[in-house]
């Protein structure tokens, strides 16, 4: 089994050229229904698509079928999204890097729903998953963990449930007031690199970690 599975959403995809790289060195494609349009617009075929399949017309599933893409047509009303359902297909597989593109858009439901998708309890300890995009990662980080990036690029966290505890960095423009993230209080949004790479750490609680190159969004310091 290959390392890296690139899982495609059917959200918006903004940067077609770093989403077309991802795909081109990825082990295995998987697409969740109208995911697979992003892939047929780039010219690539995914190894398999799931979903109800309501999405993606019948001459488009022909052509994915004769190309060789497995189908896997699941029924319209169920308990788990499309996204959840590639996504546990691939945490299944074994894979240590899934990608998750088209994970983001207009639809603020099913973006909130995708990142969510983060907390999936098939996901095992030594597997890695990202939401990316134009610019932007979305990730659960691990203890101790470097974050990689540019000076100045934004580096918003979060607390998901109970308060995170005991947060420790190195690189960081900004800690947090009594070395804590509250959910109910978004302190940490917009912090910074203050050079290439970071370190954290911190004692309790699940940390959503989202990661903004500076160049794309631009902007002026924290919020």
């Amino acid at each position: 089994m290959g390392k890296t599975c690139v899982l495609v959403l059917g959200g918006q995809i903004q940067d077609t050229r770093a989403f077309l790289d991802s795909v081109k060195t990825a082990d295995y494609i998987l697409a969740a229904d109208s995911g697979a349009r992003h892939l047929l617009a780039v010219g690539q075929i995914p190894h398999g698509i799931m979903g109800d399949l309501d999405s993606i017309g019948p001459v488009q599933l022909q052509m994915l079928q004769e190309a060789g893409c497995r189908i896997h047509r699941y029924p319209a009303e169920k308990d788990e999204t499309d996204s959840c359902l590639v996504l546990k297909e691939a945490a299944t597989m074994g894979f240590e890097m899934i990608q998750i593109w088209g994970a983001l858009g207009n639809r603020i439901d099913h973006t909130f729903a995708n990142i969510m998708l983060l907390l999936l309890a098939d996901i095992g300890p030594d597997q890695s998953v990202v939401i990316k995009d134009g610019g932007v990662t979305v990730f659960l980080p691990a203890h101790g963990q470097t974050l990689n990036g540019h000076p100045g690029d934004y580096v918003s966290l979060f607390a998901l449930g109970e308060p995170v505890r005991g947060f420790r960095n190195r690189g960081l423009k900004y800690q947090p007031p009594g070395d804590r993230y509250d959910m109910n209080f978004p302190l940490g949004i917009s912090n910074e690199l203050v050079g290439s790479e970071a370190w954290i750490d911190w004692d309790e609680g699940i940390l959503l970690c989202m990661m903004l190159n500076r160049e794309k969004f631009g902007g002026s310091g924290h919020e």
